[in-house]
């Protein structure tokens, strides 16, 4: 049998080059690169044992010479895995993909999306800012700002052209039904909550507004932790990561932690300012 050349890959392991007979010539391999030279159907149980799709037998049968080899082969594939951990990571598996977990997950995504409809929203409002310059000699509008807005949601509401208020205020309902749903039974939490939402007032400045957005994103992020957690233990660390936010709500989640709002045009503001000349 002609020598192994550098590189080559004999039952699990890589040539790294030297004496074909010595130990430390040869790199153990593992991950894909170890079932790269299997038959594929057996990679595939491989990865389905280690990531706890497949369910290995109990007891007697356990120790059957054909699971035994299946066992060391998972072991080799991914350097986490042993027989006491294997049931868990079958449990757990289930846990987050069709349990308890897995809706929570659900909420937590939905949670986000509703939060991102709020966040826009709020752009969508064209509140006045305290710091703003105000309509008359371009004074700040201090404490005022409060009052325009009022004012301009009382006008809206009056001439039919609060649809942008309806808008923000189905964004917060979703929210808090969802948000309540995610953390029920967290006493602390519910009562964040339910402080957060006396502040969500269409009226507010749209700094106020968005502070009590990034705190309910900053409160999701415990839970979101929380969960990772225990998927990682339940695992043992399984090179067979979770991702519980989807790509498209983990990027709204991260722009609503930095509070760097997407900039959305200006809602039309109503009458009132046209009356002080804005």
């Amino acid at each position: 049998m002609p020598a192994p050349q550098p590189g080559e890959v004999h039952d699990g392991y890589r040539f790294k080059g030297g004496n074909p007979n010595d130990q430390a010539a040869w790199e153990p391999l593992t991950g894909d690169a170890y079932l790269s030279g299997m038959d594929p159907a057996r990679a595939t149980q491989i990865k389905a044992i280690s990531e706890g799709r497949l369910p290995i037998p109990t007891g007697r049968a356990a120790a059957a010479p054909y699971w035994q080899q299946m066992m060391s082969d998972a072991a080799r594939y991914d350097p986490t895995f042993d027989a006491a951990n294997a049931q868990s990571r079958v449990a757990t598996r289930r846990d987050f993909t069709s349990g308890k977990s897995a809706q929570n997950i659900t909420a937590l995504n939905t949670v986000v999306g509703h939060l991102d409809h709020l966040d826009r929203a709020i752009d969508g409002l064209g509140n006045y800012a305290g710091d703003e310059p105000g309509p008359v000699l371009g004074i700040p509008l201090g404490p005022l700002a409060d009052v325009n807005n009022k004012a301009a949601h009382f006008l809206a509401n009056a001439s039919h052209t609060g649809e942008r208020y309806k808008d923000f205020d189905a964004a917060k309902t979703a929210v808090a039904n969802e948000l309540t749903r995610v953390f029920r039974g967290t006493g602390g939490a519910e009562a964040d909550i339910q402080g957060w939402l006396k502040q969500l007032d269409s009226t507010s400045s749209p700094g106020e507004l968005k502070t009590v957005v990034r705190s309910m994103a900053t409160l999701m992020k415990s839970r979101l932790e929380a969960l990772g957690e225990q998927y990682k233990q339940g695992m043992g660390r399984s090179i067979d990561p979770i991702t519980l936010l989807t790509p498209d709500k983990q990027a709204a989640y991260q722009r609503m932690l930095g509070a760097a709002s997407s900039p959305q045009p200006a809602a039309k503001r109503p009458p009132l300012d046209q009356i002080f000349g804005r």
